[in-house]
């Protein structure tokens, strides 16, 4: 938030540019002191990462897929437990907004780190664990026989093992990209998207 704030009061003449996700695109709506606005503070020069999310369960959940998953928490209201990483960050409100699209219900479990979350998957605490796909070992970390999805129609290449859900009606992840100041002259940005496409290929 402060390198963003510092890239909105620079100008449009000047030097840093910034880049964020969920700092842009969810932060504003979910805290009251954020100190920039992003369609009027920023110019958007160009798409840096895509990151999907991923669904890991353990072996003795009773669902193998979203679709199952979604099943189960229609006809059990309440009772599919999901952890994250906290309340309000991007896993729980992304689930959140899985759960608007599936019409369900579920308890959210919220920690404040990795380790303990992925014990108590293993130990049966809880159901499931929804997290950003990046951190590919989870499902690992849960055991060899963890079931893994990411919310996206097809695989991705950075976690192969994690299969794609072709249920799934819209791609949930979130987009990190590139913004320098409003007023930034149109060739400018022309240039700068220019030059980052064509030094990062984006995967996916």
């Amino acid at each position: 938030m402060l390198g963003l704030d510092l890239v909105a009061k620079a100008g449009p003449t000047a030097t840093p540019s910034g880049r964020a996700g969920r700092n842009m695109s969810m932060l504003p709506h979910t805290s009251r002191n954020v100190p920039y606005n992003v369609p009027r503070d920023f110019a958007p020069i160009a798409l840096s990462t895509t990151n999907y999310l991923g669904i890991v369960s353990s072996n003795d959940a009773p669902f193998r897929t979203v679709g199952e998953m979604v099943a189960y928490a229609k006809a059990n209201p309440g009772k599919l437990t999901v952890a994250t990483n906290g309340e309000g960050g991007f896993p729980h409100m992304s689930f959140e907004q899985l759960r608007v699209m599936g019409g369900f219900t579920f308890t959210h479990v919220p920690y404040k780190g990795a380790s303990a979350l992925v014990t108590d998957i293993i130990g049966g605490q809880v159901m499931g664990r929804h997290h950003q796909h990046r951190h590919r070992h989870a499902a690992r970390q849960v055991g060899p026989r963890a079931h893994a999805r990411v919310t996206n129609r097809t695989r991705v290449s950075l976690c192969r093992r994690c299969r794609g859900e072709r249920g799934v009606r819209a791609t949930i992840g979130r987009l990190v990209r590139l913004r320098r100041a409003a007023g930034t002259p149109h060739e400018i940005v022309a240039k700068l998207n220019a030059e980052i496409n064509r030094a990062i290929p984006i995967r996916t």
